[in-house]
């Protein structure tokens, strides 16, 4: 894991953050989704795909984390 750093959600309003890891060398074991109780869907995007998924996911209502900005940031400044 390599430590990108901590991030304030609202800087100076609360003092809630982040730290943002990247996973290096992953092996994936399992179908994701967590257990039976929980009400998880795994949605595998390739990267290049993520900006029209969450474009679409956001024209049908749903909330988006403020850490998929960190993805897409370069798509929305252009």
């Amino acid at each position: 894991m390599v430590d990108l750093g901590r991030f304030y959600a609202s800087p100076g309003m609360s003092s809630e953050y982040f730290t943002l890891l990247r996973a290096e060398g992953l092996t994936k074991v399992g179908d994701g989704g967590g257990t039976d109780h929980e009400n998880i869907i795994v949605h595998r995007v390739p990267v290049e795909q993520v900006p029209a998924f969450v474009a679409a996911r956001r024209a049908e209502g749903m909330a988006m984390d403020v850490k998929l900005l960190l993805l897409l940031a370069s798509e929305m400044l252009e």
